[in-house]
């Protein structure tokens, strides 16, 4: 395990979660020059990504130039992490018969500032979802939610800004906006707390009961609750 090269992936201002799982995979395996050739089920893995995750982040990987991608043999490549420093600066790489790379230290900022602060916005994406710490929030400051409403709301959530596709600093902080609104929203199509409802059905049983033996209740309000004999039962007897 190259712990220079971990360091340098965990360094990495990645578009999505799937990327950066895919390159602490890589340097997981890389040797000292910065090389290795998982398998993509390997990565797999190692990742619990899908395969088609895998491959659209190596693709990914590739286009940002974090990764170099050469063709071992007929199903199989090798990775090289070209920015990673692992021997001295005039050490070479090499990537294939005639092909050498110099790998730049390490030390050496791999974007512009402007362009890291931009790759720290990542866009939504379709596997996230809201872990138990955000669960937890929510059952605390909004118990009118259940949990299928949560998980409801996360769908709502997720498949809202995948449409949108826009890019966000942080999508926890969003999410608690989302059920914000999505517990105010609640409260006004249930303006009748949980407590009321039983008590309301409680009563209703009450007065069904009661009528069983006799007794009737009048139309007065049914917080005022006025009850009148039935003419001929037992209890008018007296």
């Amino acid at each position: 395990m190259a712990i220079a090269a971990i360091e340098w992936a965990f360094e990495q201002c990645l578009p999505n979660p799937s990327c950066k799982l895919v390159l602490l995979a890589l340097a997981d395996h890389a040797d000292k020059h910065g090389l290795c050739w998982p398998s993509i089920a390997r990565i797999e893995q190692r990742t619990s990504l899908s395969r088609s995750s895998v491959i659209r982040a190596l693709a990914q990987l590739e286009k940002l130039r974090l990764i170099v991608r050469t063709r071992r043999g007929p199903t199989s490549n090798s990775y090289l992490l070209p920015s990673v420093t692992m021997t001295s600066k005039s050490a070479q790489i090499e990537l294939s018969p005639g092909v050498t790379m110099t790998p730049k230290p390490s030390s050496e900022p791999s974007m512009k500032p402007k362009k890291a602060e931009r790759s720290k916005l990542t866009a939504m994406t379709e596997n996230w979802c809201a872990d138990e710490g955000l669960l937890s929030w929510a059952a605390e400051h909004h118990p009118l939610l259940t949990l299928e409403d949560l998980a409801h709301e996360t769908d709502r959530f997720r498949d809202h800004w995948i449409s949108k596709a826009e890019r966000r600093a942080d999508w926890r902080a969003s999410w608690r906006n989302w059920i914000r609104n999505a517990a105010r929203f609640a409260a006004r199509s249930r303006p009748i707390s949980r407590i009321e409802g039983v008590r309301r059905t409680n009563a209703q049983r009450i007065n069904e009961a009661m009528a069983r033996h006799g007794v009737l209740q009048d139309d007065r309000p049914a917080d005022r609750p006025r009850l009148q004999l039935v003419a001929g039962s037992d209890l008018d007897a007296g």
